[in-house]
């Protein structure tokens, strides 16, 4: 488990990034959720290159209050004791609690606080509320009862991966990470080490991975499944096989699911296929919790660049809840992605008007 995820964004400035990569520098990885301890569990992540810096010490920058429609955001954020600037504690008992006062003062179906830390030392306090009448965010599929048999020497080979990019973590200096060559790469040459041995070893197993996210009680199993698919091979198939799973009830699982669908959704050609992943991804966006939200709108406007002619599906199917985020979030790696697809739709001649 990753026991301390950072997130690795120079200042918060979209227009600070040095490879050229777009919105997939900004794929960043969360420690989450003041929930439970299997949605804690392996993260990725991905950072632009030459952006890492030295943590400092972590303080409390802002409130991302998202999904409530009756209540003006400024009322919420006076009625949270949070002082910004203030260090950074992870006091989660006491989130919860404002999180229960907050649904009983206004009549909240539920409220949910998380936080999210960027590598710079800056932390948000991540307020999601769920109104009366969007319980369907909130909806999953019921958890899998199953057990299925994971590979060892493949647990074996991802256990030290696993220990390399924790280290690099620890230090503040995660790796950038690619997926160009067809399964993912890292800019570190020891975790590439064990990244060439996954690429060899994981590929005959890639059908019993698909189990493991399908059929597997455990939850923390699912996540590694998921992050273990990067390396197994034949994408596009594993891709259609998965991507309905993003209604996992665990936030680590759907998390590293639509982690690899970020890298390799550009390689489907089929428009059937890729249009159920589009639907998958925008059901996501409305999910209660920072990870969904910044991988799934990230996914869509990466997708854009390779199929732009997807701009009239997306935009029809799911514009009220990207010009949402765009409003409500204060975050560079979610709201400001949804504002830069709803310029590219002005751009096109589109109607971008609030609704």
């Amino acid at each position: 488990m990753v026991k301390r995820a950072v997130c690795g964004r120079k200042n918060g400035n979209p227009a600070a990034r040095a490879d050229n990569k777009g919105w997939l520098g900004d794929l960043h990885c969360i420690e989450l959720e003041g929930m439970s301890e299997t949605m804690n569990c392996l993260f990725s992540v991905v950072v632009a290159l030459g952006l890492i810096q030295t943590p400092e010490e972590p303080k409390w920058a802002g409130m991302e209050i998202i999904g409530a429609h009756s209540v003006e955001r400024a009322t919420i954020e006076s009625a949270i004791p949070l002082e910004i600037g203030s260090p950074w504690t992870d006091t989660r008992s006491q989130w919860q609690e404002w999180a229960a006062k907050l649904q009983e003062r206004f009549d909240f179906h539920r409220v949910i606080i998380t936080r999210v830390r960027y590598v710079d030392g800056r932390v948000f306090l991540v307020v999601d509320v769920i109104e009366k009448g969007d319980e369907s965010r909130i909806a999953f599929r019921e958890n899998p009862t199953g057990s299925v048999e994971m590979p060892n020497d493949v647990l074996a080979a991802y256990a030290k991966l696993r220990e390399r990019l924790d280290e690099l973590f620890n230090q503040g200096t995660p790796p950038a990470e690619f997926g160009e060559k067809g399964y993912l790469t890292y800019a570190d040459e020891p975790a590439m080490e064990f990244v060439e041995q996954l690429a060899e070893l994981t590929p005959p197993h890639r059908e019993t991975l698909i189990r493991v996210l399908t059929e597997d009680a455990d939850a923390s199993k699912r996540a590694t499944a998921a992050t273990l698919l990067n390396w197994a091979g034949n994408v596009t198939e594993s891709i259609v096989a998965v991507h309905k799973l993003l209604d996992d009830p665990n936030s680590g699982v759907r998390n590293n699911i639509s982690r690899f669908l970020v890298h390799y959704t550009s390689q489907l050609e089929d428009q059937r296929a890729r249009r159920s992943v589009i639907d998958a991804m925008g059901w996501q966006l409305r999910r209660p919790g920072h990870g969904d939200r910044n991988k799934s709108i990230i996914a869509l406007a990466e997708l854009l660049k390779k199929f732009p002619q997807e701009r009239e599906y997306i935009i029809s199917n799911f514009g009220d809840d990207i010009r949402a985020i765009a409003e409500q979030s204060i975050l560079s790696n979610v709201g400001d992605v949804a504002k830069n697809v709803l310029q590219q739709e002005t751009a096109d001649g589109q109607d971008n008007s609030p609704r």
